[in-house]
């Protein structure tokens, strides 16, 4: 009886051991929670636009205008003089007849201000003329918004019926000057390059529906009225250019941005978002005899860490210790943090289960 006694205790202590073993082993856990943030990374490749045919070519035409240009500029002065104030008015003429004014005819606003009319003109019947005009004296006083004007030299009955108004202000009664710098020169032509841009864009038929215009300014001839060192209040930038425009279908280009998103990012531990700017484009090349450009794209993508990736698989976690999770996952790109929680409290190392191991990212900004 006691041999089998102590056989049945053995048993039952030998079931206990493994019962604890199999709690221990199915009880333990471990929680992965990786902070991932998105990085901004560049994609960037060339195309070829125009007549070319090829893996990278997005088709269109290629083509060059010459165009000439001018604009008014003011130095960057540190003075205050007093000069004439101009502006425009719209003159009226409600008889059944029309009226001549001469130039230098007066007008005058419920202020008192005068200004005189530049040059001669006749207001037909019933009608109205646009008309330059300028102050009768310089200064501040003459910078005035937009008014209504009586003309005195006609009679009280005329002046009734036949007036002015303006609708923009005056402007010029004050003018800086100084010595112009060889840095107003240039930023001036940096401003004229993008003026000159807008009004040749003015020239051109607009581009038909879901097609890319770019403009590249190329044999640039551009020149200032003025040298540094003079004294001045305005100065003249003037020049003619070359200007290579390039078309192109917009989709053509987004196909091939996408395709070369996808080919650039590790598609295996990366994933991106959906492309919600547009990609920069500038003409880096032109052959204009045989209709061709070469065109660099740049176009930012936001990447982040793949909750998919193989990098995330469990197996890469079997056996470790929290402080070696912590390294491996603080290795990866597009990481932000980590925390590692062991379940229960007294297991050091995670289980060699996937089913034990649970990863969750959660996505920072």
């Amino acid at each position: 009886m006691r041999f089998y006694k102590g056989i049945a205790l053995s048993f039952l202590f030998l079931t206990i051991i493994l019962l604890g073993v199999v709690i221990f082993i199915t009880s333990k856990k471990v929680t992965i929670t990786v902070l991932t943030k998105q990085d901004p990374e560049p994609i960037t490749f060339t195309v070829t636009a125009g007549t070319e045919q090829g893996e990278r070519a997005i088709g269109g035409k290629v083509y060059t205008s010459a165009f000439s240009y001018s604009a008014n500029f003011t130095p960057t002065g540190n003075s205050q003089i007093e000069d004439v104030a101009t502006g425009k008015v719209t003159v009226y003429n409600k008889m059944a007849v029309a009226q001549t004014l001469v130039k230098t005819t007066r007008l005058v606003n419920a202020e008192g201000v005068l200004f005189r009319l530049t040059n001669q003109i006749v207001i037909p019947a019933n009608g109205e003329v646009q008309a330059d005009v300028y102050a009768d004296k310089k200064g501040s006083i003459s910078n005035i918004g937009p008014s209504k004007f009586t003309i005195p030299g006609l009679t009280p009955d005329k002046q009734k019926v036949i007036y002015a108004e303006s609708f923009l202000p005056m402007s010029g009664g004050m003018k800086s000057i100084g010595s112009l710098s060889a840095d107003d020169i240039d930023n001036a032509k940096n401003e004229y390059r993008q003026k000159m841009q807008a009004e040749f864009i003015k020239t051109l038929p607009e581009a038909e529906t879901g097609v890319v215009r770019l403009l590249s300014l190329v044999d640039e001839n551009i020149l200032s009225d003025r040298s540094t060192g003079e004294t001045v209040s305005s100065f003249k930038v003037y020049g003619t250019s070359t200007v290579v425009i390039v078309e192109f279908k917009k989709d053509n280009l987004t196909a091939l941005v996408n395709n070369e998103t996808a080919g650039q990012i590790d598609s295996k531990s990366e994933w991106y978002s959906s492309l919600t700017s547009d990609p920069k484009v500038i003409v880096s090349t032109y052959n204009a005899n045989e209709g061709t450009a070469t065109l660099n794209v740049r176009q930012e993508v936001a990447v982040s860490l793949d909750s998919n990736s193989e990098l995330l698989s469990p197996d890469k976690f079997f056996g470790k210790k929290k402080e070696e999770i912590e390294r491996y996952i603080m290795g990866l790109k597009h990481v932000a943090g980590v925390d590692v929680k062991f379940s229960p409290v007294w297991v050091s190392t995670a289980p060699a289960a996937s089913d034990r191991i649970t990863i969750i990212l959660r996505n920072i900004k």
